[in-house]
């Protein structure tokens, strides 16, 4: 099993950093405190020095937008659904309001709303390709693999020398089956993307092949994205998962276990895919008879579980207790 960041939580991550930059007068001091709050992760400090900075211009979009992305991040996507309502009745073109917002939607179970933002991100004339790619990569997670194919082709149609649109392109033929596509799509994103942009490529194709069964091809993708970027954790993971399918438990624990360090020196606070690579690595673990280590492993990644992720916690401790 892989899991990737999702393309709300991309969209998210490149709003948080400007969050708080502003070049509108009068407002600074909010914007100041705003941006120090996201900076730390405090989320409910960072919502009132928006709505702060909102008592004096409630028209603002940089602020209605940063305080959404605030609620967003503190659980609150119906507060934050509704400051980007406002906005984008102020701002009608721009696609990150409508990512957002879609991302929202996604985290209340609204995949109806969800899509519709993202396919209005492809109707936009300011739509970056990252913009689209966004909205792709949004579809294809909510399984609909129709609607994201069609945006795929309005992408191309557009950016057509833009790699990652044709390796995601590429993914979603993959998971409609359409084989003959897929292949020719990862081709293309080879032959745009350069330096260590091919090795998400690679690392892409990788998973196709595993996913068809030919693990000679898989293998050889991964370790070509390997080669070109190290440091990346889904790449050994990648390789991780052709090796045991391979039935080379060996490799496939030492390429979880190199993961996990990239990991830890890359994003030191990233508990979340630590937990779930020492879960991946137990679960390995018991496949090669190594219990006892299977049982340190899935307590390493319970004490990186928040408490409030109670269902996790329940699955980690259930897998400690049939090591026993």
């Amino acid at each position: 099993m892989t899991w990737r960041r999702t393309a709300g939580a991309i969209a998210v991550a490149g709003l948080l950093g400007g969050c708080g930059a502003s070049s509108t007068t009068g407002i600074s001091h909010p914007l100041t405190l705003a941006q120090d709050a996201s900076n730390s992760g405090d989320w409910s400090k960072c919502i009132s020095a928006y709505t702060a900075a909102l008592a004096e211009q409630p028209d603002s979009v940089t602020v209605l937008r940063g305080r959404a992305v605030c609620e967003m991040q503190s659980g609150d996507p119906s507060g934050s659904i509704k400051d980007l309502d406002r906005a984008i009745q102020l701002s009608d073109s721009d696609p990150s309001l409508y990512l957002m917002r879609a991302q929202d939607y996604d985290a209340l179970g609204n995949s109806t709303r969800s899509s519709a933002d993202y396919r209005k991100v492809g109707s936009l004339h300011a739509s970056s390709a990252g913009d689209l790619l966004a909205a792709m990569k949004g579809l294809h997670q909510l399984n609909l693999l129709d609607d994201a194919v069609a945006l795929a082709a309005t992408a191309l149609g557009r950016y057509p020398k833009a790699w990652d649109i044709h390796d995601e392109t590429a993914n979603i033929h993959s998971a409609l089956g359409n084989d003959t596509a897929a292949a020719a799509e990862f081709v293309k994103a080879l032959d745009l993307a350069v330096g260590a942009n091919r090795s998400r490529v690679y690392a892409d194709r990788a998973l196709w092949h595993l996913k068809n069964g030919n693990l000679p091809s898989g293998l050889a993708d991964a370790n070509q994205a390997i080669a070109g970027d190290a440091n990346t954790w889904e790449y050994l993971q990648t390789r991780s998962l052709l090796r045991q399918a391979s039935g080379d438990l060996a490799g496939a624990d030492a390429d979880l276990n190199q993961a996990i360090s990239v990991d830890r020196k890359r994003f030191p606070t990233d508990d979340s895919t630590q937990a779930r690579l020492y879960e991946s690595l137990g679960e390995l673990r018991i496949l090669e008879g190594r219990k006892a280590e299977a049982a340190a492993d899935f307590r390493a990644a319970l004490n990186l579980v928040p408490a409030a992720d109670e269902a996790h916690r329940r699955t980690l401790q259930a897998e400690i207790d049939s090591t026993r």
